[in-house]
Parts: C-alpha cells; sequence; structure tokens
C-alpha cells in the first residue's frame, strides 16, 4: 500500500532529519482522515492505511519537507478516483465558481502572455502545456486569449473531458518533442507527485530558448513549527493549517528557498515579472480586501521573491 522514500525526492540527498510521525492507526489521525476523505469508510480506508505511517522528514541538503511513505500506485489510483474527484469544485457538473477564481487566472494568464511578448516569445501563437490539466479550467481561458494548449492528466474522466473539448492532452510527457513550449503551467501539481524533481527535469527539456516554467506549490513556510505543536485533537477544524503537509496527498512541501533550488538544480532561476505589466492586469479588485491583496501580491512576487508561486528561465 505503501512506497518508501529513502532519499530525498528534491536532490536525492540522504542525510535528513525526521520532524514528524504519527501512524495511521492512530485513533485521532484515522478520525481526522475519516472526516475529510468521507466516500471511503471507515473500514476501507482501514484496510487502506494499514502498517503506513504518517512520517515527515527534511532534507539537511536543499531543505525540501516530505513524506517519507506515500502511497504506492495502487493506492494513488484508489486515493485519487474514488476518495476524491467527485467532490472537486472545479467538475463541470459542480455550479459556477466565485467570479473571482475567473478574474484571477484571467488576469495570471494576460500578465503572463504580456511578459512573453517581451522577452521576445512567441511567434505566431504562444504555445503551452498545461501539466495536470484537471477539468481544464485554466486551459480553456488560456485558449480563449488566443494560446495553442496541450495538456498533460493522467485522471481518464478529465483526460475525456479535456479531449471531448478539443484539446491535445496526453499521459506522458514522452509524448511531445524536446523543445515544444513557450510556457509550462504546474499549478498545484508537483507537490503531489512522487518524483518532484525527476518531473521537473523533463519540463524543462520541453521549453523553447527563453521558455517559462511556472511552478506554484502551497506554501510550506512556519509548518515545521507549526507541527511541532500538532495534535490531532479537533484537528479537522484547524485543517489549512495542516494543507501544505495533507497526509497522503501533499507528498511534497516546498518553501520559497526549496522551490528555487528544485529549479536551479535544472538551470534555471527565478524571474521578475515587472510590476508596471502585474499592475496593468489587475486580479479581483472587488473589495478592499482583494484590493489590498492585489498590490501586494506583485511585490511579494516579483520584488521580494518570495512566496511558493513563481516563473522560471533558464539563466
Amino acid at each position: 500500500m505503501f512506497s518508501h522514500r529513502q532519499n530525498c525526492p528534491g536532490c536525492n540527498g540522504t542525510s535528513r532529519k525526521e520532524v514528524f510521525n504519527t501512524p495511521y492507526t492512530d485513533t485521532l489521525l484515522s478520525e481526522y482522515l475519516s472526516v475529510y476523505y468521507n466516500r471511503a469508510t471507515k473500514a476501507h480506508q482501514k484496510e487502506w492505511l494499514a502498517n503506513g505511517n504518517f512520517c515527515i522528514a527534511e532534507c539537511n541538503e536543499c531543505k525540501l519537507i516530505f513524506q517519507t511513505e506515500i502511497p504506492d500506485d495502487q493506492f494513488m489510483g484508489e486515493l485519487y478516483g474514488n476518495w476524491l474527484g467527485v467532490n472537486d469544485p472545479l467538475a463541470p457538473h459542480q455550479p459556477q465558481m466565485p467570479i473571482g477564481y475567473y478574474a484571477y487566472t484571467s488576469a495570471e494568464l494576460l500578465q503572463i502572455m504580456a511578459y512573453m511578448k517581451e522577452v521576445g516569445l512567441p511567434e505566431g501563437r504562444p504555445k503551452i502545456l498545461d501539466f495536470g490539466m484537471g477539468w481544464s479550467n485554466w486551459a480553456q481561458i488560456a485558449r480563449g486569449f488566443g494560446a495553442d494548449v496541450s495538456g498533460i492528466e493522467l485522471s481518464p474522466g478529465k483526460l475525456a473531458h479535456a479531449r471531448s473539448l478539443g484539446f491535445r492532452v496526453e499521459e506522458s510527457l514522452a509524448s511531445f518533442d524536446a523543445r515544444s513550449f513557450d510556457f509550462i503551467n504546474t499549478e498545484q501539481v508537483v507537490e503531489h507527485i512522487a518524483e518532484p524533481a525527476k518531473i521537473v527535469a523533463e519540463l524543462v527539456k520541453l521549453l523553447r530558448p527563453n521558455g517559462i516554467l511556472k511552478l506554484s506549490v502551497p506554501d510550506g513556510a512556519g509548518i515545521i513549527d507549526v507541527l511541532k505543536n500538532w495534535n490531532w485533537s479537533g484537528a479537522i477544524q484547524r485543517k489549512e493549517q495542516l494543507m501544505p503537509v495533507q497526509p497522503l496527498e501533499h507528498i511534497n512541501c516546498f518553501t520559497a528557498e526549496s522551490l528555487d533550488r528544485l529549479a536551479a538544480r535544472n538551470g534555471m532561476a527565478r524571474v521578475a515579472l515587472p510590476l508596471r505589466i502585474a499592475y496593468s492586469y489587475p486580479a479581483d479588485w472587488f473589495d478592499l480586501k482583494s484590493i489590498v491583496k492585489g498590490m501586494l501580491r506583485p511585490v511579494k512576487r516579483n520584488t521580494l521573491g518570495r512566496g511558493c508561486y513563481a516563473l522560471y528561465r533558464i539563466e
């Protein structure tokens, strides 16, 4: 049911320190999981979780925080196919997302496309790969702005849905030729995969010269302090605190430092989007709170280089 990662999945290092460990048989952890993954019965979860541990380590070399025991391929299929999926708010059968979701995605794409033009990309329509395409919501907006979008998706249902909309969608990066894309989007994906370093290396090979890779993952800053004082009693009410290392799902937990190091091992450096471009396409300025966030977000990402949303180019 579980695979054990002996080496760091970010740098392959062998030096690490354990920062948290709870067996999945723990009563309070089991209760948390039964509420969080409520599509699977407690008895069914118990079968899959037997002999596993929710164990978190930090790599002493690249500082990646990661789960050392992760679902094997069969368990991954069970987790994402049966425990999750139907309740996905982005699924086409679900109600429309809040307008802020579409505003943010539209602004992000306009900023990216304006920046690509500034650095000489592309000739003609921008070629984009959406890695972890999901229900293709992001891809549909990108296509609406004139991009030629392809995708990678493993879920049969999501893959079929994207293909029904006319997208080229593959299950393997090997299906695409090297240097095929101007921009590659990874949105909340890399934290889920067993070998993030290997995947990022493969993605870099698919970029055209001066191409851009987006890595966006939950920000794990401060998570070790959270884990030091973590108590599973009433944990479901505090699930957002645990989100960067959500058991079984977020098997890799990045900070800005470890994300930059992952990119750097593939010859890439974080790029700063010019503020004039960022502020030319504001995201979701509907109320005072969103205006403040919209004003501060570009500074955090591009001036200060903080957070775990970043654009990277070959140095």
